[in-house]
């Protein structure tokens, strides 16, 4: 289907069309060519405008310190040094709740929950 054909049916918009740049070709200056038309030669290729540099803007960093309620949600977190700890994994989670979910949702969490699972556990009773 031409170009036209797909406007008329309003399935592409123009917009979103990419135009075709059609290749420049330079002429070189010799002699023959007066000082006039060099000018307007010259004149053509400095009017081209150069677009200026936008920066991007930084998103603010907002550090998520730990909360007490993220303990009933995940029972193998634990607050250590004021951050996020995984008992099972025995590493820090660096991050607020978002990265808690990401880290119980990975394999290596997951194996180790199992593991711990599979393990008993010995409990000492001091009989005094």
């Amino acid at each position: 289907m031409t170009d036209d054909r797909l406007f008329g049916r309003g399935i592409v918009e123009r917009r979103f069309l990419k135009k075709k740049k059609e290749p420049t070709t330079e002429v070189a200056s010799t002699s023959a060519v007066s000082s006039s038309e060099n000018a307007d030669s010259m004149t053509s290729s400095e009017e081209i405008p150069s677009t200026p540099k936008v920066e991007k803007k930084r998103k603010k960093h907002y550090k998520q310190k730990f909360r007490s309620e993220w303990i009933r949600i995940y029972p193998w977190l634990e607050e250590k040094k004021q951050q996020s700890f995984c008992k099972a994994c025995s590493r820090f989670i660096a991050g607020g709740f978002k990265h808690l979910g990401r880290h119980a949702s990975s394999q290596t969490h997951e194996k180790n929950i199992i593991k711990a699972k599979k393990t008993p556990t010995t409990v000492t009773v001091s009989l005094s």
